[in-house]
């Protein structure tokens, strides 16, 4: 699919703003389709920070992480690294106020439903 990856920036971008963010786009690599590579978005509100980095291939999404910091501590991490083994949902965990937890859901939608009141609380003005 041609434009896979521009189309998902441009989708979680829209996401991103629908939520108050201003959303600018770090990295950007892909092959010459646009169909595999890798991206990095920050949004910006007061101070908080939202960090979305996804590397898709061919075959989908690989590698993910989605990140809220509150003046550079981090309150929410989703991601698939390979680094808790004795999660149930292996590899895909979340990170919350430095516990680790279970992630049934790794949805970048989920992520920001999540985060929403996170934002609002702490981040708006």
């Amino acid at each position: 699919m041609a434009n896979k990856i521009l189309e998902r920036i441009s989708y979680i971008t829209d996401l991103m703003r629908g939520k108050g963010l201003s959303v600018s786009l770090l990295v950007y690599r892909s092959d010459e389709a646009h169909s595999i590579g890798y991206y990095r978005l920050l949004g910006l509100i007061d101070d908080c920070k939202v960090y979305i980095m996804e590397f898709i291939s061919d075959k989908g999404l690989v590698k993910y992480s989605y990140t809220l910091l509150l003046r550079d501590i981090v309150m929410v991490r989703y991601d698939n690294a390979p680094h808790h083994p004795n999660i149930t949902t292996h590899p895909h965990h979340k990170h919350i106020m430095g516990r680790i937890e279970p992630l049934e859901d790794s949805s970048i939608e989920k992520f920001l439903e999540e985060i929403e009141n996170l934002v609002s609380e702490n981040c708006s003005k």
